[in-house]
């Protein structure tokens, strides 16, 4: 496993290195699943990368509302992810089984991301 040597403040989140998991686990499912259509891989796999670059570069800005608008478009694509794995349940019923055990980590991950929401955001206070 490759370690992370911790720099920035978002590689010290653990929501950040959940997201980093997930991704992991998706890239390597895709790899021994390369039957699912490519479209549906690359949407799946652009929602997953982007939970984890959107928490990097909201915990890089300043202003709190600034870092709650990325925080938040994270979440989107966490929401995203889960509803592209539904996709792959449905179409592929060989893989449903697998593909939703991904949804635990997603679902987790989304609530992480409320609370940093929650803590950035006047709106949710």
């Amino acid at each position: 496993m490759f370690i992370i040597d911790l720099m920035f403040d978002f590689q010290k989140l653990s929501v950040y290195q959940k997201a980093l998991q997930l991704n992991e686990e998706l890239f390597r499912f895709f790899e021994t699943n390369k039957f699912i259509d490519r479209e549906l891989q690359s949407q799946i796999k652009r929602a997953a990368i982007s939970v984890a670059l959107n928490i990097a570069e909201g915990t890089g800005r300043t202003s709190k509302g600034d870092k709650a608008h990325f925080y938040t478009i994270a979440r989107g694509s966490a929401f995203e992810l889960a509803a592209g794995n539904d996709l792959i349940a449905k179409i592929y019923p060989s893989s449903s089984e697998k593909i939703l055990t991904f949804n635990y980590p997603i679902e987790e991950i989304a609530r992480m991301l409320c609370g940093l929401i929650s803590n950035t955001s006047s709106k949710w206070k």
